[in-house]
């Protein structure tokens, strides 16, 4: 604890960072060591059910896509691990077991999920600095720009098990962006309620 208290301490010495600024390599380095322990324990399972194909094209799809639109962001390890882990399950192991949809069909669904994808996001951590509308508009090409690359790819080599789990991915993450949207609604429509009480009570 003090060597990072000393670390932090040379760093704003040295370079003239901010509290914010630290607060965002912080964050930054400590969400590499969260994501890089939750992959290792992810493959672990997959793996023992000989599904390593079927992750890995599901994780190279969800960093294509989540990295420029975001989602739902959980401040805890335990529960964000859950819901990283719930979301390869059911992607992997699931649903291309109980929802059979052929290429056409996919490709038409991804369709859908770049157009979602686009007008939703994006959404970032809190933890983040915010985006200006440059930002926001390269993040949204660049998340619809995987989603057309894996349509291609799906046209290309059709419907496999690979191809159909990493689909399922897109799809739940479309899904879990949109379900963040609403919640930053929410979040912003109760702020806006209680400023306005507020403001009213000061007037009274």
């Amino acid at each position: 604890m003090k060597i990072m208290k000393f670390m932090k301490s040379q760093l704003q010495q040295d370079y003239d960072y901010t509290d914010f600024q630290m607060q965002q390599i912080k964050y930054i380095l400590l969400s590499f060591a969260s994501e890089i322990s939750k992959l290792v324990l992810i493959f672990i399972f997959f793996s023992y059910f000989s599904k390593l194909p079927e992750l890995t094209v599901s994780v190279i799809a969800l960093l294509a896509v989540r990295n420029f639109s975001g989602g739902i962001h959980l401040k805890h390890y335990f529960s964000c691990l859950l819901l990283s882990f719930g979301i390869f399950f059911l992607g992997i192991c699931v649903l291309p077991y109980y929802i059979n949809i052929g290429t056409w069909g996919m490709m038409f669904i991804l369709i859908i999920c770049l157009v979602a994808v686009y007008l939703i996001g994006p959404i970032p951590s809190s933890y983040r600095k915010a985006l200006t509308d440059g930002q926001k508009k390269s993040s949204r090409l660049k998340a619809a720009t995987s989603i057309s690359l894996y349509l291609i790819v799906v046209f290309i080599f059709q419907k496999n098990s690979c191809l159909y789990a990493g689909f399922w991915i897109i799809v739940l993450q479309t899904l879990q962006l949109g379900l963040a949207k609403i919640i930053n609604l929410t979040m912003k429509g109760k702020k806006s309620y209680e400023k306005a009480i507020k403001i009213c009570g000061n007037y009274q």
